[in-house]
């Protein structure tokens, strides 16, 4: 991210190739994938995705609004705390599993579908393809 935008690249060697330019290191760490695409439909109600894969998506968006600072969403997002645990225990990431229903309630998912709209808001917001060159 360079200022209040966040950097996006067409492949992992336009990434590498940019930050290579730049004197910049990248982590050999294994990443992992977050579909924005499967999110965006997820949240627009045309397809079902797993706790995992929501999980992932909200800290990925509250990592982003964190990050340009965008106070509302962090907010709006902190208020719904309960689903977000909720959600947490449902994944492998839980150290120890939670005595609720071992799936979000309708309503809860639809807290989820909101949280990420408005989380996927804030990103095309303040997304930019990078330029190699």
């Amino acid at each position: 991210m360079d200022g209040n935008a966040v950097s996006s690249w067409l492949s992992e060697r336009a990434l590498r190739d940019y930050a290579g330019q730049r004197g910049l290191n990248i982590s050999s760490e294994h990443s992992r994938l977050c579909d924005l695409d499967r999110v965006d439909a997820f949240a627009r109600s045309r397809i079902e995705i797993g706790a995992k894969e929501m999980l992932d998506a909200w800290n990925l968006l509250v990592d982003v609004a964190s990050s340009v600072g965008a106070a509302e969403f962090l907010r709006a997002e902190r208020q719904r705390l309960d689903v977000y645990n909720h959600l947490f225990y449902l994944t492998d990431s839980a150290p120890v599993k939670d005595t609720r229903p071992e799936c979000l309630t309708p309503a809860e998912n639809d807290v989820v579908r909101h949280v990420l709209s408005l989380g996927l808001a804030v990103l095309r917001h303040y997304i930019r393809e990078e330029e190699i060159g």
